[in-house]
């Protein structure tokens, strides 16, 4: 979503996809768009991101302390190239598996049932 002072006008980028539209789904496309649309309300979302950066700059601007905000943990950072040597050094999941063994044949096959009557 972007707020209305990060809108630009793009006019200069035209479509280039040529593919053919079915009516049929353009019908669809229709129907599921009147189906989830209502009526958007702008000023019912604020960019609280925009307030609170402008409220810590002119804090810090201020002379104020600016301390990290508790309790936000951070995800760990992993190495890619690491885990993708450490997932090949392991053995692969079909050799760590027991063999199968193959289920004997039955040796003597079912009669089939008669019909009565």
């Amino acid at each position: 979503m972007f707020y209305p002072n990060e809108i630009r006008q793009a006019a200069e980028y035209g479509s280039t996809d040529k593919s053919e539209i079915k009516d049929q789904e353009r019908v669809l496309a229709k129907q599921l768009i009147q189906n989830l649309a209502h009526h958007f309300k702008p000023e019912k979302y604020q960019d609280t991101y925009r307030e609170n950066l402008r409220a810590l700059i002119e804090a810090k601007a201020k002379g104020q302390k600016i301390a990290a905000v508790p309790g936000v943990s951070r995800a760990p950072v992993v190495d890619l190239m690491d885990a993708l040597k450490k997932s090949l050094a392991k053995p692969a999941a079909a050799e760590r598996r027991p063999a199968l063994r193959a289920v004997p044949k039955p040796s003597v096959m079912l009669k089939k049932p008669r019909k009565v009557g």
